[in-house]
């Protein structure tokens, strides 16, 4: 098997586990278990992204993120890579506010630390009940939604990295 199939194989598998992985790539989550003074299965999620960050730049948007496997899949409706400009930088605006709340959430907290990788999930699984899935939903559609807005039909589809959007986890990954 060729390396470009392994990594949208990996992928497609990430997308379809999303649902079962959701609460664990959630930056809220994290805020609601510092509150209470738990560091969760997202605390880690999100701190093995920073180190693997560190060492191997952004392998993880390409072999394990569920959201470029949504954009891995829906690769051939784009034809053209997408047009950042002062968008861009906002992702840094982002995980400062975000990176603050979670440390002010932790000083404010209450209680003794511990650890509980399946904080918020049943079993460690994120959807679970009916009005999770809106939840799912509300995560996708807005992925799928700019991929779909980005789209030039008139192009065919190349390859999947000129036609990547901006993710949020992109702040933490990308150093530039």
């Amino acid at each position: 098997m060729k390396r470009q199939h392994i990594r949208r194989l990996l992928l497609l598998v990430s997308l379809l586990l999303f649902p079962v992985t959701m609460w664990y790539f959630s930056p809220a989550i994290i805020i609601m278990a510092m509150t209470q003074h738990v560091l969760n299965g997202s605390f880690f999620v999100f701190l093995s992204m920073l180190i693997l960050a560190m060492f191997l730049g952004r392998s993880f948007c390409g072999y394990l993120c569920p959201a470029g496997g949504l954009q891995e899949c829906s690769a051939s409706i784009n034809g053209k890579p997408a047009v950042q400009g002062k968008r861009k930088s906002i992702k840094y605006v982002i995980w400062t506010v975000w990176i603050a709340a979670v440390v002010i959430s932790f000083i404010l907290g209450r209680g003794t630390v511990s650890v509980d990788f399946f904080f918020m999930t049943d079993h460690g699984v994120s959807v679970t009940e009916i009005y999770n899935y809106i939840v799912y939903y509300a995560v996708i559609l807005p992925i799928l939604k700019t991929v779909v807005a980005l789209a030039d039909r008139n192009n065919p589809a190349s390859s999947g990295n000129e036609k990547r959007i901006e993710c949020f986890v992109e702040g933490l990954i990308d150093g530039r």
